[in-house]
């Protein structure tokens, strides 16, 4: 049956509840039968929806109150750090303390999560793949290849010690896999930057030359490149020197003899120099 009418005596107290700060909920009345009376009780009206509309308020203000005063969360962690968050128009405070031990202490990893993680080990996946999506190779990250949560991982490496000891085991073999990558990595390094050196060192001696004047000079420039730690700027601005000092050992004849004088009427020759100074 409708609810009837809204009497006056019922109204009265509805108003005198409204001044002492009431809502219409403890009166067990509906919107609509209120809407009615005030809509044919206009001075009624004009009293009471002010007085209704200000205790609405200061409920809503009220609400969560009990929460908004807590210093510290069930567990005695203080909320002076407290993460705030907001979730479906409300905002929320989350103890971080609570959050970070919860973190720390992993989730129980199900049978089912367990037998793929167990396999994926097997298989030779890496743990970064099976806790973050990051597979192996440097490739990018792809969370639809992680399995488990890594603290929930690591809570059933301490609590399984044959889950554990699969994890050693995998870890040691990826880790000598690692050196062994690496190793080639330096030698491929030490091989390009040899290449490097005699790419450069070939583009600034000219190819006119012979091939065994040029062999030479490349030679010469490559020794003088590493003693003396030339850029290639400075290899272009000697390669001329060292063309025309390997020509100063030859004559139009062929090599310089020896036996040749050091100069006009000396008595010393080239072999000299060899054995002792110039003037010894």
């Amino acid at each position: 049956m409708p609810q009837p009418g809204l009497s006056d005596a019922k109204a009265a107290r509805m108003l005198e509840g409204f001044r002492a700060g009431h809502t219409m909920r403890p009166y067990n009345v509906k919107q609509a039968v209120f809407r009615d009376y005030c809509d044919a009780h206009p001075e009624y009206a004009k009293v009471a929806q002010p007085l209704l509309q200000a205790n609405y308020k200061a409920a809503n203000a009220r609400k969560g109150e009990r929460h908004r005063s807590m210093t510290h969360c069930r567990h005695g962690h203080s909320l002076a750090d407290a993460w705030v968050t907001y979730q479906n128009g409300y905002s929320k405070r989350d103890c971080r303390t609570c959050w970070l031990l919860r973190s720390r202490r992993g989730g129980v990893m199900k049978p089912e999560t367990f037998r793929k993680v167990e396999q994926a080990l097997i298989n030779g996946a890496p743990i970064g793949q099976i806790t973050h999506g990051h597979p192996m190779g440097g490739r990018p990250k792809d969370l639809s290849l992680k399995l488990v949560d890594a603290m929930t991982f690591a809570r059933k490496r301490r609590e399984d010690p044959v889950f554990d000891a699969l994890v050693r085991e995998k870890i040691a073999l990826s880790r000598a896999r690692g050196r062994q990558f690496a190793l080639v990595h330096r030698r491929t390094r030490i091989i390009r930057a040899q290449n490097d050196t005699f790419s450069v060192l070939r583009a600034v001696v000219p190819m006119s030359l012979p091939r065994d004047v040029r062999d030479d000079v490349i030679g010469a420039l490559s020794v003088a490149m590493l003693e003396q730690h030339w850029n290639e700027e400075q290899v272009r601005q000697n390669v001329r020197a060292f063309i025309n000092a390997h020509y100063r050992q030859f004559t139009k004849f062929g090599p310089i003899s020896l036996d040749l004088p050091l100069f006009d009427g000396s008595s010393a020759t080239l072999k000299d120099t060899i054995v002792r100074g110039l003037w010894d």
